[in-house]
């Protein structure tokens, strides 16, 4: 509704899941993002559960939007 020209980035997180972890559909999301043709800042944000590695997570969570996006 808003489209691209609205958003100035988009704050990507699963609430204590890792990225593709949890209950989101991100290829739904990343389909939804590609059909506005939005292509500003995406920042990966609390996608970590608790007691794990931050840096493991967030590899494994960079990795995963890239390969959706």
């Amino acid at each position: 509704m808003l489209g691209k020209d609205r958003i100035c980035e988009i704050h990507m997180k699963e609430n204590g899941q890792r990225l593709g972890e949890g209950p989101l559909d991100w290829p739904r999301v990343a389909k939804a993002v590609k059909d506005i043709g939005y292509e500003g800042w995406m920042q990966i944000e609390g996608a970590t559960p608790q007691g794990a590695d931050i840096i493991e997570c967030y590899q494994h969570n960079r990795k995963y939007l890239e390969g959706l996006f």
